[in-house]
């Protein structure tokens, strides 16, 4: 399940029943979205250790503010789970009103709407910034870049004089 799917998912809760309309409750979609993130943290480490160092090795430019909005996402994505943790905790209780729950729902939608626009506006980014270059490297440089373990890359790039820029 991706990002997308998990906001229509909050966004099609039924305060009432506590599920979606395709039968889908928000712990299911609270588990999606961790399922989802941890992926994502997986994706986010490969570029913050291997691809933008070799950026800006290769290209000397400077990508920090995009390991800074991985950053934020984070600080969004805990946002969004505190919001699944206070719906579901609302859910639980025999003494919630359904005005409670529906403020609830909204704050969890209005957040994963907040975590869903950042991340496609970084992948707007990574999709104007880091694809050209890569797009702009020869056979043999990215055939290196994709076969080569990151501390060897950089040993090897470092013997040519691609050094990082000073950040």
């Amino acid at each position: 399940m991706r990002s997308k799917q998990i906001l229509e998912g909050v966004s099609t809760l039924d305060h009432n029943a506590m599920r979606t309309a395709d039968g889908q409750s928000a712990k299911d979609l609270m588990a999606a979205f961790t399922r989802w993130h941890g992926a994502m943290r997986m994706h986010e480490h490969y570029e913050e250790s291997k691809l933008y160092p070799f950026l800006s090795r290769r290209w000397k430019v400077n990508p920090t503010y995009l390991s800074s909005e991985h950053d934020e996402m984070h600080e969004k994505r805990d946002a969004v789970l505190a919001s699944f943790n206070e719906y579901l905790i609302l859910a639980a209780s025999s003494r919630r009103s359904l005005e409670q729950v529906k403020t609830v729902g909204n704050e969890l939608v209005a957040r994963m709407k907040t975590y869903d626009s950042l991340l496609r506006m970084h992948l707007n980014e990574e999709e104007e910034f880091v694809i050209p270059m890569l797009l702009e490297l020869s056979r043999q440089e990215f055939d290196e870049y994709y076969d080569t373990r990151a501390p060897q890359l950089f040993q090897l790039m470092d013997l040519r004089g691609q050094t990082a820029i000073a950040i």
